[in-house]
């Protein structure tokens, strides 16, 4: 039986940001990223779907905290950088917020 379309567009996208996340992470450790993209670049390819927003705040809230989290955020500069979007994070047990 085939997947409905909206679901299947749904699965796509989370398929996609995943890896998007991924590809951020594997820059950071790598030593990429931060410094201020230029958005033709190469490097934000992966963003081109979000860089006709207009700057703004996505508010991320999970368990991920201390060091972990630390590189976590680390590893969203390049979208950030790419798309002027900043992302305010927040770890569980965090008595403050922490943003960009």
């Amino acid at each position: 039986m085939p997947m409905p379309r909206a679901r299947r567009r749904g699965t796509v996208a989370a398929v996609s940001l995943s890896l998007v996340l991924i590809a951020t992470g594997c820059a950071y450790l790598e030593g990429g990223g931060g410094g201020g993209a230029d958005p033709d670049s190469a490097d934000c390819e992966p963003f081109r779907e979000w860089q006709d927003v207009d700057g703004g705040t996505v508010e991320i809230y999970a368990s991920i905290r201390d060091e972990e989290g630390e590189r976590m955020r680390q590893a969203w500069q390049d979208f950030t950088d790419c798309t002027g979007i900043d992302i305010a994070y927040e770890a569980a047990g965090n008595s403050r917020r922490r943003s960009r």
